[in-house]
Parts: structure tokens; sequence; C-alpha cells
């Protein structure tokens, strides 16, 4: 691990920590973690990938070892700060992969920086928030900023990792967890609030034509299968797919099952035979 210390065009002045893996001369990969997740979201799926790509993960602004934002930010302002990253390391073009908070990051990337991303792996993620969704991340980020995270810990976990049983997912869900408390409580609190008030863009998504792997968990109760299969037939080059024995985190729940399935659909973009 590394870090990169940026400073943007809006005049954020910011630190990031990442990591790399894999050969620098093949296509890039550019990993943006979820809400209260960081690199080590990726632990499992890294390897894999880094034998056929050059892997680039982050941790995001108010996450991991990166630095705390001043203030409350905007979408906007994160993508723009993703975009400062990516541009700082040289890379001309890459795939964006993001899970949940990622992955709407991603989707709003890729209406911003259209000639730079040759594809998305959005999982777990939509373009439109329910109302009840952002009333929820917004109040427990609350929650978490006033009482710390231990007080928000568990409603997480139990919607993270819904109806998956097996003893492989014990251990998982307890290194979740005490990565998850580890979070700064206002860092996490300004993440959801950036969630929480995201614009939706749901009536813009026909204009990303690059491809998309859209993923989802078989059991994720907070973007639903339905709801992430929705997202995939309103883009003009969607291809949907569920991971099994997954909730909300297939990259952790499901490693095999999710690179089975984003191999072939990355090496498809990088021109790489199947």
């Amino acid at each position: 691990m590394t870090s990169i210390v940026l400073n943007n065009n809006g005049g954020i002045k910011i630190k990031l920590n990442y990591l790399t893996a894999g050969d620098s001369s093949h296509s890039a990969l550019i990993f943006v973690h979820e809400l209260g997740g960081n690199i080590t979201t990726w632990d499992f799926v890294i390897n894999d990938l880094a034998q056929y790509f050059y892997v680039i993960a982050l941790d995001l602004p108010d996450s991991g070892n990166s630095d705390l934002m001043v203030g409350q930010y905007e979408m906007s302002a994160l993508i723009d700060i993703l975009e400062c990253f990516i541009k700082t390391l040289a890379i001309d073009s890459y795939v964006l992969i993001g899970l949940a908070l990622g992955g709407i990051t991603a989707l709003h990337s890729a209406l911003t920086y259209v000639d730079k991303i040759k594809g998305l792996v959005v999982l777990d993620a939509i373009g439109d928030l329910r109302d009840e969704t952002r009333n929820y991340v917004i109040n427990r980020g609350i929650t978490a900023r006033d009482n710390g995270m231990e007080s928000v810990v568990n409603i997480s976990v139990e919607r993270s990792f819904y109806e998956l049983h097996n003893s492989r997912l014990a251990s998982v869900r307890r290194n979740y967890i005490d990565r998850f408390v580890k979070n700064n409580p206002r860092g996490y609190w300004r993440l959801s609030q950036l969630l929480g008030t995201t614009p939706n863009i749901g009536k813009r998504i026909k204009e990303i034509k690059i491809p998309c792997f859209i993923g989802v968990g078989e059991n994720d109760v907070i973007f639903t299968p339905s709801e992430c299969s929705d997202l995939a037939k309103n883009l003009p080059n969607g291809y949907f797919h569920i991971i099994p024995n997954a909730a909300h985190f297939p990259p952790l729940q499901n490693p095999e099952g999710f690179t089975s399935k984003v191999i072939p659909f990355l090496r498809m973009i990088a021109g790489h035979d199947q």
C-alpha cells in the first residue's frame, strides 16, 4: 500500500491510500469500495484479477487510511477527486469497478468522464435511490456520528449479510465487523450524507453507452436483484448477473462466484479471447 497527495481543480487537497497489483502495461481496473468499507473489500478477488489486469484499489476520502475531508461534500466533488487520483497515476483509460456507494459513484463518473472509462462493473447499486433508502442511510450516519460506529454495526451487518449462513462467512462477517467499527464516525457520517443526497440519474442512464456489468447478490435486500435488473435493462450495453450465495457484498461473500462472471466480461472489453 502507498499514498498520494492530490490537489484537484476544486482546491481540495487530500491524501488517498491505495494499492496496486498486476502488470501496469495491462488494462487498468479501478476499484471503489462501499460505504463503511476500504480497500480490503477486494482482498479475495484482487489476485485473480491481477493475473490479467492492472489493479488499482483506493480508500475513498473519509475511509480506511485516506484523509478525512473538511466539511461536507457532494457526489460531484467525490467523482472529481476520483478522476484527479486516476489522472495523477497517469491512467488514460480504465474500467471502473464499484460496490454499493462505489457502484453509484461509477455510474455518476461514467456520465461525467465519458471518454476515459472503457466499461463499468456496478455491484449492488442502482441509479435512483428510494426515499426510504435515503432516509435510512442519512439517519444511520447521524446515529454513528453521535453515538459511535458500534451503535449501527448490528443493523448494517444484518442487512448486508441477509440470510447468509455458512462457516466461511462467519469469519468474513467477524472481519467485516472489526473493520466497520474502526471507521471514523464523522467520516462515515459525511459519506452517508453524500450518498443520501446524491441526485437520481435514472433518466440519464441511457446516456451510458459503454459496456456495463450489473451484478447483485441474490439475497440483497438493500438494492434488490429486481432493481438491479431494471438498471441493466435501461443501459444500452448492460449485462446483468446474479451472484449466488451472496447478499450486499459479493466480492466478500462469494468471491469465486463474482470473478467467474466478471473476468470474461473484462477480457471482452480488453480485447482478449474469452
